[in-house]
C-alpha cells in the first residue's frame, strides 16, 4: 500500500510524487478502490495520502464521502442505543470524522453545532479518558470559549507531542482542564439528559 510507503519515507517530497507517474497511477487506483468499497478506513487512507501530496481536489471528494459515512453510521448507532468500539477500525474512523468535523465548527466559532458533536462523542463511548476529553471540549463550546483560547489554556500541548495515545484526537490537558469539568459538572449532566432519549 502506498499509504505504508509513505509513512516510512517521510523525507519524499510530495512535489516529486505528484510528477511519478507510476505513483499517481497507483494512486488512481487506490482512489477508486476506495469510493467503490464506501469503506471509510480505505477512505481515510487515501485521504491521509492526498493531504501530504496536496490534491485539494480529491481531499473534498474523499472527504465529503467520509463524512457521510461516518453521519449515516453515527444515526444508526444512536437509533439502536450503541457505542462506539474505539478498538474496531471502522468505529475508531467514524469517531475520528465526527471528531474532526466538531473542530472544523468550534474552531469557525460555530459554538452550538461544535457543542452538541462533542456532547454526542462523549456519549457514544465508554472509555473514561475519552469520554472526559470530549466532555471538556463540549463546555469549552457551551461557554463560546474561542477555539485559540481553548487550544492555549486548556491543552497540554506538550503532551501531545509526545504521546503515542491518539493522533487524532485532543485528549491531554493541563489542570485547568480538568477543573473546568469539576466546576461545570451540573452543565454536563444537563446536556446529557437532553439527549438522553438517544441512549
Amino acid at each position: 500500500m502506498i499509504d505504508e510507503y509513505i509513512k516510512n519515507n517521510q523525507e519524499i517530497d510530495p512535489q516529486t510524487l505528484k510528477q511519478d507517474v507510476a505513483f499517481q497511477e497507483q494512486l488512481k487506483n487506490q482512489i477508486k478502490d476506495a469510493k467503490d468499497s464506501n469503506n471509510i478506513v480505505e477512505l481515510y487512507n487515501v485521504l491521509d495520502i492526498l493531504i501530504f501530496i496536496e490534491d485539494d481536489k480529491e481531499i473534498d471528494d474523499i472527504y465529503q464521502l467520509i463524512y457521510k459515512f461516518a453521519m449515516d453510521y453515527l444515526n444508526t448507532i444512536l437509533e439502536q442505543g450503541k457505542i462506539l468500539d474505539l478498538e474496531n477500525d471502522v468505529e475508531y474512523a467514524v469517531s475520528r470524522a465526527i471528531y474532526e468535523t466538531a473542530i472544523e465548527l468550534y474552531s469557525n466559532n460555530n459554538f452550538k453545532s461544535a457543542k452538541e458533536l462533542f456532547l454526542i462523542l462523549s456519549i457514544i463511548t465508554d472509555i473514561d479518558f475519552y469520554v472526559g476529553a470530549m466532555q471538556i471540549h463540549m463546555l469549552a463550546a457551551l461557554k463560546k470559549i474561542p477555539f485559540d483560547t481553548f487550544m492555549n489554556d486548556f491543552v497540554d500541548t506538550d503532551k501531545i507531542e509526545n504521546s503515542d495515545y491518539n493522533a487524532y484526537f485532543i485528549a491531554e490537558f493541563k489542570d485547568y482542564g480538568a477543573d473546568f469539568l469539576e466546576k461545570y459538572s451540573d452543565d454536563v449532566r444537563e446536556e446529557i439528559l437532553s439527549i438522553s432519549k438517544f441512549k
